[in-house]
């Protein structure tokens, strides 16, 4: 008996095209190489090298870092102004005047730029003063410490907790996750307005800190928490996330 001979792109067809569904090794081959190059973006360190080679000769420019966006996280590896992170574009194409005028190139995203007691301290070579934090005055004003150590903005963060019927601060380990907590909200419209919370404690919680330093402001964690609550009501309801006519009832229970 004669074997029958099959050619071997139909073969590779679909089983629902009538063939075996077999993957070409070729294709295999390049998804493999390319998933060397895709860690480019995330274990830098290792793969700078491979990524010019693989690119070049199997995907021409298709596997560029240009054609990367960034998932932030703890912001240790990303760099703000060079890597895609924001949007489609790097910043310093964004901001070319900007970039120009930046001293620090190829600072990380959580290398930090808020202008914190600590950070002003480290660059300006005079006699600064204190360097604690407003809220607390018990450790150095940094942005871990003023998002996320400080008594003051931690128990901010257990009245927003509550508030959203949460308890995962304790299983967070620093202020870099706090974004990412987001993928713990199965529907969009919700992300989307935790990352609202988000933002407006972070502004509310600075604008509070420059009125201490500033004008010698007192404010309560109560009168700083009712403040991120009815900043967030507004920008819900300015990027139509939210309804007037159930606003009052989606104070007391956001979920």
């Amino acid at each position: 008996m004669r074997m029958k001979l099959l050619a071997w792109n139909k073969i590779c067809t679909p089983k629902e095209a009538g063939g075996l569904g077999l993957v070409p090794l070729k294709v295999k081959n390049m998804a493999m190489m390319g998933k060397w190059v895709s860690r480019w973006n995330t274990e830098r360190r290792w793969i700078k090298d491979l990524q010019s080679l693989v690119t070049s000769l199997v995907f021409g420019n298709a596997l560029y870092k240009e054609n990367f966006k960034w998932r932030i996280k703890s912001g240790s590896d990303c760099l703000f102004w060079e890597d895609i992170w924001y949007q489609h574009r790097a910043l310093k194409d964004t901001f070319k005047m900007l970039y120009q005028l930046s001293r620090w190139h190829h600072i990380e995203v959580h290398s930090g730029i808020l202008p914190t007691r600590s950070l002003l301290a480290n660059r300006i070579k005079v006699n600064f003063g204190s360097t604690l934090c407003n809220f607390c005055n018990n450790a150095d004003e940094t942005v871990e410490h003023l998002f996320w150590n400080c008594t003051v903005t931690r128990a901010i963060w257990l009245r927003i907790l509550k508030w959203w019927s949460h308890k995962f601060i304790n299983e967070l380990s620093s202020f870099g996750e706090i974004w990412d907590t987001a993928r713990w909200f199965k529907e969009s419209s919700l992300k989307k307005v935790w990352k609202t919370v988000i933002a407006a404690f972070l502004w509310t919680c600075w604008l509070a800190r420059n009125e201490i330093i500033f004008r010698g402001a007192k404010l309560e964690v109560e009168t700083l928490f009712f403040m991120i609550k009815g900043r967030v009501k507004e920008w819900l309801l300015a990027a139509n996330l939210l309804l007037e006519a159930v606003s009052s009832w989606w104070e007391q229970n956001p979920t």
